[in-house]
């Protein structure tokens, strides 16, 4: 977190408390500098996006100065630095002091780095993803080129009469790959929603054992 990052206005901090709001945390929330001043809340916020990037175990609820400042180096070493959001000493000691600010300038932060890294990973995950078509758009002597050809597949011995305008007949066709390349690539977007959907589940029940004192 940037030292000459801008401080949160108040509709910043509103919008960043119902983003909190919307996670579910294992703890029930009362007061946002309290409640995240051992590590532990934050861990579990980025568990919820990132599941299999964190694990919780690594950080006990926290009562002492010493122990939660621990928790808060151990998180700042395993997984904020990999999130390019590592904090300084003095940014750590402000937030387990629970002094003012400290903590909604660095979950601001936090909340857009959460999602610059799953934009990146879904980025990575379609390069990944074997592609069925040629990449969408097409050009036009392409589409043309492809759908010439299935015509010619689907009427072997289909001749038209002389001075007939199959021109017509082909842009049919090119409207119709069109449409399927651009089913395709809603399911694909689907695929990926439901992919990011169930990892979060899981961080969510993974959650729910451990409260529970439960080993996953």
């Amino acid at each position: 977190m940037s030292a000459n990052s801008p401080s949160p206005t108040i509709s910043d901090h509103d919008e960043l408390y119902a983003w909190i709001d919307s996670i579910p945390l294992s703890r029930p929330k009362k007061n946002i500098q309290r409640d995240f001043s051992d590590g532990v809340a934050t861990a579990e916020v980025i568990s919820h996006f990132l599941p299999k990037m964190i694990e919780l175990h690594n950080y006990p609820a926290a009562n002492s100065v010493a122990q939660k400042m621990y928790n808060w180096k151990t998180l700042n070493q395993k997984v904020l630095r990999k999130l390019d959001c590592k904090l300084t000493d003095e940014v750590i000691d402000g937030i387990v002091t629970t002094k003012p600010g400290y903590i909604e300038t660095f979950l601001t932060d936090l909340r857009l780095k959460i999602d610059q890294t799953l934009t990146r990973r879904t980025h990575a995950r379609a390069l990944r993803t074997p592609s069925l078509v040629p990449p969408f758009p097409y050009s036009y002597p392409t589409l043309a080129a492809a759908a010439q050809d299935e015509y010619a597949s689907a009427h072997p011995h289909h001749h038209p009469p002389y001075g007939e305008d199959r021109q017509s007949e082909t842009m049919r066709l090119v409207h119709e790959l069109q449409g399927t390349v651009e089913m395709l690539h809603v399911k694909t977007g689907r695929l990926e929603e439901l992919l990011d959907l169930k990892e979060r589940r899981i961080g969510e029940l993974e959650m729910k054992l451990r409260v529970h004192g439960l080993n996953v």
